[in-house]
């Protein structure tokens, strides 16, 4: 099994349910709070960037 696969299997779930309750809570916040401005990042992502150049980084995975 690769890493991959592994992630995709694990992640996939996981990511659309956490997405779902973020946006609803988001839309929840925005109703209650308009004037607040939300700003979130994708850490998901730079995670694999480095854990496909690992050793860059002086470890591997």
């Amino acid at each position: 099994m690769t890493r991959e696969t592994v992630l995709k299997g694990l992640n996939a779930s996981f990511a659309e349910f956490h997405n779902q309750h973020l946006q609803k809570t988001l839309e929840d916040l925005k109703e209650y709070r308009p004037d607040i401005t939300d700003i979130y990042a994708d850490y998901y992502h730079a995670f694999l960037g480095i854990l496909d150049r690992a050793e860059d980084y002086g470890t591997s995975r």
